[in-house]
């Protein structure tokens, strides 16, 4: 059974490198990225096991709006 997670700054650095390494093991994730766009080509490589949420942790209004 494959896990989910939800794995925040996916456009770069560290949050990227993870993103990856989760999906390269088969498991599903929630990309959140400030611009969703940026990951893009993770969401097409991994239809089945990701999906992008514009997601700016450092603002309240975006949080409270996030719906998964």
């Amino acid at each position: 059974m494959s896990k989910v997670y939800l794995i925040t700054g996916t456009s770069t650095g560290f949050g990227r490198s993870l993103a990856s390494e989760v999906l390269e093991r088969g498991d599903k994730v929630v990309l959140t990225a400030r611009k969703p766009e940026q990951v893009a080509e993770l969401v097409q490589a991994n239809q089945e096991n990701a999906i992008a949420v514009r997601l700016d942790v450092t603002n309240a209004e975006e949080r409270d709006a996030v719906q998964l």
